[in-house]
């Protein structure tokens, strides 16, 4: 066959090359004194014999190759299930038992996995820009933990989010332990401080302080570097929506063990709180999720924010028409309520206070046909206009999706600058939901029945868990070494 040693069938040793007079001289030398007497057809009967014989061999071995690769893989798959399952690693040894009653049925798997880390590693040097989001935790054993998320965007508006790294702090959890963490992950990604372009955080003053926050430090360094890129720094909304509601002073109680519940004003402040609580969590439940555009929780929060003027008007009116529960109770007298709704509002005003100046900035990425030429960067007028005038391009980005209208409809070379600036608004992270999610998962992974989990092992596991990415086994089942069970 091409690209493999002639074998010599009566001894099965492999010569150099393939050339008559070295196979001549093998011949003679080893083995025509016990076989020149074979003629005719007796002659071709045995070397038909013989490569019957040795191609046995070799479907064998190639065979046993096989089975030792699919172990590999197999190995690899279950590694997978028990990491995304957040499982204890000593399930493997239950898995195997499993296996091993089962082996006669043994399938060749087509899952994959692969090294996750080497993978992002390698998207992230594609990225254009990249922006991060930040959120500190403990662990059962009251260590604390930084974990940083990378959202990257590279030049065909693909986008990649992931896990960078889970940063353990161990002596003091100062601004700056989080920045030397945050650097460190930046540089074992390749990635270049010139093209993040945002910062999303918890608040806590470790994370946002002017002078000594993470993400201060982050500003400084790029300036020492003079990198002139402005940095968006955005409080996770998730974070603000919660402070907000707790302007909502109702912490009253009976004193008192009551069969039922009789006072008519306890009972409506109850339904009123019971229906704005309930509005407060369907806002929760909307601006939660992953891979969410920035300015789609804003528009959630601008949304909340006229409902609430809404319902300021109305209660003052007497109108419960969108409090259910209060309105089933037959109120005298609603118009008292419309105070706690105005406090709320006023929450909302103060804490999203930048939201006007960011939903502006938004605007030239997700609302591009309705903004006012004159009131735009000067970069981005000229094409602007030209988007607009484009009855085409109206209509596209009317039928698809956002990310799919920037991907296949604005090129960069018509359309540069608007292109550069809606990488810019794609890549922010709008809240730190995906740190939250980590850290729910972590409490699982590392329960005060597994302590002794080490930081590796839960940095990878929670890699696992988390990844949007597809394994691939096979590239990683070729470089590993197949070790068969010994048990038969």
């Amino acid at each position: 066959m091409p690209g493999r040693l002639p074998t010599c069938l009566l001894c099965a040793v492999s010569l150099a090359v393939m050339k008559e007079s070295n196979l001549k001289r093998h011949y003679e030398t080893k083995h025509s004194k016990n076989f020149d007497f074979l003629t005719g057809a007796t002659r071709r009967s045995k070397i038909e014999s013989l490569q019957r014989s040795l191609t046995e061999q070799q479907s064998k071995f190639l065979q046993h190759t096989s089975e030792l690769k699919n172990t590999t893989r197999a190995s690899f798959a279950v590694s997978e299930l028990i990491g995304k399952r957040m499982k204890p690693f000593t399930d493997g040894e239950f898995v195997k038992e499993c296996l091993l009653t089962v082996a006669d049925i043994i399938c060749p798997e087509k899952r994959d996995l692969f090294d996750i880390r080497t993978t992002l590693q390698e998207r992230a040097q594609q990225f254009e820009l990249y922006a991060i989001a930040l959120d500190e935790s403990t662990d059962a054993t009251d260590i604390a933990l930084v974990a940083i998320f990378v959202r990257g965007i590279n030049a065909t508006f693909d986008i990649t989010e992931e896990l960078a790294s889970l940063v353990s702090l161990k002596d003091t959890t100062t601004g700056e332990n989080i920045f030397q963490g945050i650097m460190s992950v930046i540089g074992s990604l390749g990635l270049n401080l010139s093209n993040i372009c945002g910062g999303t955080t918890d608040g806590a003053p470790a994370m946002i302080g002017k002078v000594k926050g993470a993400v201060s430090l982050i500003e400084k360094e790029m300036r020492n570097a003079g990198i002139e890129r402005k940095l968006v720094k955005t409080h996770c909304i998730i974070h603000l929506e919660p402070l907000c509601a707790k302007s909502l002073k109702m912490q009253e109680e009976k004193g008192m063990e009551v069969p039922e519940l009789s006072d008519a004003k306890w009972m409506t402040d109850f339904s009123f709180l019971v229906d704005i609580t309930n509005h407060l969590n369907m806002l929760n439940l909307k601006i939660q999720g992953m891979n969410q555009f920035i300015n789609v929780l804003y528009e959630h929060i601008y949304a909340f924010e006229v409902k609430l003027q809404l319902w300021e008007l109305q209660l003052k009116e007497s109108n419960c028409i969108n409090f259910p529960t209060l309105r089933s109770h037959q109120p005298c007298d609603v118009s008292c309520y419309a105070e706690f709704i105005s406090d709320l509002k006023d929450q909302f005003n103060t804490r999203f206070a930048d939201m006007d100046k960011h939903c502006k900035y938004f605007s030239y990425f997700a609302a591009v046909f309705d903004v006012e030429i004159c009131d735009a960067p000067e970069n981005l007028q000229m094409e602007l206009i030209e988007l607009q005038s484009s009855s085409e391009l109206r209509s596209r980005f009317r039928d698809v999706p956002l990310l799919e209208f920037y991907q296949h409809y604005i090129t960069p070379q018509r359309f540069p600058s608007l292109m550069k600036h809606a990488k810019e608004v794609a890549v922010l992270f709008g809240s730190t939901y995906v740190c939250a999610q980590l850290f729910s998962k972590m409490k699982y992974i590392k329960s005060k029945l597994r302590t002794r989990l080490s930081e590796n092992h839960l940095d990878s596991v929670l890699r696992l868990a988390t990844s949007n990415l597809k394994p691939d086994i096979e590239a990683l089942s070729k470089v590993g070494q197949y070790h068969p069970s010994h048990q038969h």
